[in-house]
């Protein structure tokens, strides 16, 4: 049996703003502290509203020395400033704290704690990829730095086989250093009353077919390529449409507003923004959306496959890989507005079909993407290391 001394737990990460990583991490790491993990965060860049819940499971959270605020953060100085710090004191955490596991997510963190970790060879250290390698591209520097980190690393995860394929075929990673860890959720009761509500306080009648998507509004999120295929899909559809749309406006927003406005869509087309209670907004729909034109593993396809929305997704990273097509949903081709708008059409044109494919996508998710069996999955991750 291994102490808990034995099975401290340190996570690099960027923040705790939310996002698809920082919502799953909130997931995980209290149920790895009931596992007996003693769990900490070293937190790069600054806190964010998931740290309550952080604390809350007894995570301990570590938060940089210096971080200016966000209007002065492109400040030349004041990021060199702030790199040098936090460099500094994540670097003398690994000395005064020690920990058993390291464990680094997303690029950047990836590109600031992997180099500084390399010096220290009794941590066990881990790399979570949780997006497909795009980010590479024409960035040969970049791509040199994490092929040298690749083989400093103990094992790297990827989240969907998409990911673990790239790290395996065109980063070089042996297939016995890497392993698939899916997201997983807890599955929410499903509430007929709940739905009514949620409606009720959007002004929207129970008659109105609801499309939700859950995502920030970044450009390879493709939300202006949904609003163009809503807007062919309504010129013949004849029931009445919502879509609401859920995310942390990230620099687009004020494009996709103009965007709905010409084409004559605002009456249809809510922007909910940043939201904690993403799973009303779910009861209330009856169809899922995620068109990104790349994708790692989505948390948000999950969550509403949960509530029973058949979903309408792009075949991009692992999103297949949750989604069954003509099962649980669709899948069509990135950037195929017309394809995107056809599915649309056929599923607020087809109750039947909407519940079908949402019960089957309901029981998929209850017998394959449950939290439990992703804490399974890590926990055995981490006690090969610890062996």
């Amino acid at each position: 049996m291994l102490g808990t001394r034995s099975k401290s737990l340190l996570i690099v990460v960027g923040s705790l703003e939310r996002g698809g990583c920082e919502v799953h991490l909130t997931r995980t790491l209290p149920r790895l502290v009931d596992r007996g993990y003693k769990v900490s965060i070293f937190l790069l860049s600054g806190s964010g509203p998931l740290r309550h819940e952080m604390e809350s499971g007894g995570v301990k959270i570590f938060t940089p020395w210096f971080s200016p605020p966000k209007n002065m953060q492109r400040n030349i100085l004041n990021r060199v400033l702030r790199l040098s710090c936090t460099s500094l004191q994540f670097f003398l955490h690994l000395i005064i704290h020690r920990p058993t596991i390291l464990h680094i997510f997303l690029p950047a963190s990836y590109w600031l704690a992997g180099p500084l970790s390399i010096p220290f060879f009794g941590i066990k250290k881990v790399m979570s990829r949780r997006s497909q390698n795009t980010y590479l591209d024409n960035r040969p520097w970049i791509r040199f730095l994490e092929l040298f980190l690749h083989k400093r690393m103990d094992i790297i995860l990827g989240n969907s086989k998409c990911v673990i394929k790239q790290l395996v075929k065109q980063e070089g990673v042996p297939e016995d250093r890497v392993k698939l860890i899916y997201n997983g959720i807890d599955i929410p009761s499903l509430d007929a009353c709940r739905r009514s509500e949620i409606r009720h306080s959007l002004n929207i009648s129970d008659e109105t077919v609801v499309l939700v998507i859950v995502a920030n509004l970044i450009p390879y999120k493709g939300h202006a390529d949904l609003i163009r295929a809503l807007a062919i899909a309504n010129k013949s559809l004849q029931s009445d449409w919502r879509l609401l749309i859920i995310g942390r406006d990230d620099g687009i927003g004020r494009d996709l507003y103009q965007q709905v406005e010409e084409m004559n869509l605002s009456q249809k087309i809510q922007f909910i923004g940043t939201c904690d209670n993403v799973v009303d907004y779910l009861a209330a729909a009856d169809v899922g959306l995620l068109v990104s034109q790349q994708e790692g593993f989505s948390n948000a396809i999950l969550e509403s496959m949960a509530m029973s929305l058949p979903m309408i997704v792009t075949d991009a990273g692992g999103n297949k890989e949750a989604v069954v097509h003509d099962q649980t949903g669709f899948v069509v081709p990135v950037k195929d507005i017309n394809a995107l708008s056809m599915r649309i059409q056929q599923l607020i044109n087809n109750r039947e079909l909407r519940e079908q494919m949402g019960q089957l996508g309901h029981r998929r998710i209850v017998e394959q993407f449950s939290i439990d069996q992703c804490i399974n999955d890590y926990v055995e991750v981490y006690t090969s290391l610890l062996r």
